[in-house]
């Protein structure tokens, strides 16, 4: 796979062809505000982890490869077909040298080809690799916890060599927590023990609210 960081001009995208190629769009509901209306659809999820909508477009044979990543993602297909397989994290093998999380993976454990109107769910720490069936749009819905490391920097702390790398534990908490209802931390953290609760919360809150450094960088084409 060859990838390419955007902003792309007309002539640019007009040239990829017919085939094998993926254009992501991150951020859109950033860019286009409008669009974070379509987070309703979500509202029985806490309001806090919401990170963003990607649009990914592509042609026939278009995919960025088996990919692997920390968030809980919802697929919501467009326009067109797109066919997926699933795996789970330890069925796959890191590809290095590349900026997308990419994974090789010879053991699928599920396929589905979605249509228009289908919602496939991905939980955090699963292998997914989609292949465009036809020319398609996909809507990916990606929410995150933050990591506990980070949660420990904000509070001048430093976090646990346990904690490095483990985000935020939200299991068995309501689904249906607002913004502004961040639950109390479930103490999954070793550096946060001695922390009050509220601190931990007011870290939570700045951290998931904070605007994202790479706004600027809206597209990425994958081909």
């Amino acid at each position: 796979y060859r990838s390419r960081q955007g902003p792309f001009t007309a002539q640019e995208l007009g040239a990829l062809g017919e085939r094998d190629w993926t254009l992501l769009v991150r951020d859109i509901d950033r860019h286009l505000p409008e669009l974070a209306e379509l987070w309703s659809h979500f509202s029985w999820l806490a309001d806090w982890r919401r990170a963003d909508i990607m649009v990914s477009i592509a042609a026939p044979g278009g995919s960025v490869g088996p990919y692997l990543d920390s968030y809980d993602v919802f697929l919501v297909q467009g326009h067109g077909e797109r066919a997926w397989q699933l795996a789970s994290e330890a069925a796959g093998r890191p590809v290095t040298g590349r900026e997308l999380r990419l994974v090789e993976c010879d053991a699928f454990s599920a396929a589905f080809d979605a249509a228009p109107g289908d919602v496939l769910y991905v939980p955090p720490g699963h292998i997914h690799h989609g292949v465009a069936i036809s020319l398609c749009s996909t809507w990916s819905f990606g929410l995150q916890a933050p990591l506990l490391e980070d949660i420990a920097a904000m509070l001048d702390l430093e976090a646990a060599d346990n904690d490095r790398g483990v985000r935020f534990r939200d299991a068995g908490l309501p689904l249906r927590l607002r913004a502004g209802e961040i639950p109390e931390p479930v103490g999954d953290c070793i550096s946060l023990a001695e922390t009050s609760n509220t601190d931990v919360i007011d870290a939570v809150g700045r951290l998931t609210s904070q605007f994202k450094p790479d706004f600027e960088s809206l597209g990425h084409c994958v081909s």
